[in-house]
C-alpha cells in the first residue's frame, strides 16, 4: 500500500483456492492507494466453461516477488501466519528462498507477466519492463516455470536428469514426497552407483494422506542404499536440491504428480560452487535437527499401517 501510494506500480497476483479464506473485501486497501490485485483462477471462471481444458485442480504454486524487473525473489515461502510460526498445530517452520539479481531476475518477472496476462487479460509490454540488467556475480541461474499449459513437465525432468549426472551427492529437502517412477528410479539408480542421496522430508506433515503415500516409497529406496531423514523441530517446507558441486535449486515444485504434472511451478537452478555449499550447509544444519529413518522402518510398522500406506500410494498421481 505504501509503495502504491508512493506511485509504484503495484501488481498482486494469488491464487484463487490457496487464499480462498481471504475476506472479499481484503484488497480494497491496496486498489485504493492506486494498485492492483487479481485471483488466478476462480472457481467461478471455470465453473461456467466446465467443457473448456481448464480444471479446478490447475493451480498457480508459484511464488514470484520482481522488483522494478532487477530484483526478484522466489523459493518456497509463501505470504502466511504459519510461515511465521505463528500456527499453534505445526509451530516452527523452515523454508527457503533465493534473492536473484541480474538478467535472471527478468526471466522470473516474464513468468509473472505471462500469469498475469493468464488471469487478467492485460499484456504488460512496455519497455520500462525490460530494464537492461548486467550479469552481476558469479554464478548462472536457469529459470525452470512448468504447469499444464505445457507440454513437457520441464521441472520434473529437469530433477532427474540432474540426479542422472551426479557423481558425488544428491542432497534434497521437500515436504512433499510422492516421485514420479522417473524420479524414483533416478534417485535408486545414482544411491546403488554409489552417489550419496539424502533426502530430508517432515516428520510432522500438514497433510496425513500425503505423508502415509510418501512412507511407501521409503522400503526400496533404503534397501538401495537411499538415507532419509525426518525433521523433527516442527515442519520443513523448503524445496532444494544440491547435486556434487556444480547444481543447486531452490524453488515452489514439491516432489510430487501435482507439482509435477498439475502445478503452475517455477524452481531457478543455480550453476556455481559457492550456492552449493551454501544450500549443502543449511542441509548439513537441518539433518542435526532430523532422526535417520532406519532399514528395518517398515518392518516395525506392522500390517495394518503397511496396508494404509499402500492404499495411499494408490492416489499418489492425484497427490
Amino acid at each position: 500500500m505504501a509503495r502504491a501510494a508512493a506511485g509504484v506500480e503495484v501488481r498482486v497476483l494469488c491464487d484463487a483456492i490457496g487464499s480462498m479464506s481471504l475476506p472479499s473485501d481484503f484488497w480494497e486497501p491496496l486498489l485504493a492507494a492506486g494498485g492492483q490485485a487479481a485471483s488466478f483462477a476462480p472457481l467461478s471462471r471455470l465453473i461456467p466453461h466446465w467443457r473448456r481444458r481448464d480444471r479446478v485442480d490447475f493451480r498457480n504454486h508459484r511464488k514470484i516477488v520482481v522488483v522494478d524487473g532487477r530484483v526478484a525473489f522466489t523459493g518456497g515461502i509463501n505470504v502466511g501466519k504459519e510461515y511465521l510460526g505463528l500456527d499453534p498445530e505445526i509451530g516452527k517452520w523452515r523454508d527457503t528462498h533465493l534473492r536473484i539479481e541480474g538478467p535472471a531476475a527478468l526471466s522470473l518477472q516474464q513468468t509473472f507477466m505471462q500469469d498475469w496476462l493468464m488471469t487478467t487479460g492485460e499484456t504488460l509490454d512496455d519497455e520500462h519492463y525490460l530494464p537492461a540488467c548486467p550479469g552481476v556475480g558469479e554464478c548462472l541461474v536457469q529459470v525452470i516455470d512448468s504447469g499444464p499449459d505445457q507440454r513437457w513437465a520441464s521441472v520434473e525432468l529437469y530433477y532427474a536428469q540432474a540426479i542422472a549426472l551426479s557423481c558425488e551427492r544428491v542432497w534434497i529437502t521437500n515436504p512433499y514426497f510422492v516421485p514420479s517412477q522417473i524420479i524414483e528410479s533416478a534417485l535408486t539408480l545414482a544411491a546403488l552407483r554409489g552417489v550419496d542421496v539424502r533426502i530430508l522430508l517432515p516428520k510432522k506433515s500438514d497433510s496425513r494422506l500425503v505423508t502415509l503415500a510418501s512412507h511407501s516409497y521409503y522400503a526400496p529406496l533404503l534397501q538401495a542404499g537411499v538415507r532419509i531423514f525426518e525433521y523433527a523441530r516442527g515442519f520443513v517446507h523448503a524445496k532444494t536440491m544440491v547435486v556434487d558441486d556444480w547444481l543447486a535449486t531452490v524453488g515452489s515444485a514439491n516432489m510430487d504428480m501435482r507439482s509435477f504434472r498439475l502445478n503452475f511451478e517455477l524452481n531457478a537452478f543455480v550453476f556455481g560452487a559457492r550456492v552449493c555449499q551454501d544450500v549443502a550447509e543449511q542441509f548439513a544444519l537441518d539433518l542435526e535437527a532430523a532422526d535417520e529413518v532406519t532399514k528395518d522402518w517398515e518392518r516395525r510398522a506392522g500390517l495394518a499401517r503397511r496396508l494404509v500406506r499402500g492404499i495411499a500410494r494408490l492416489l499418489s498421481p492425484l497427490l
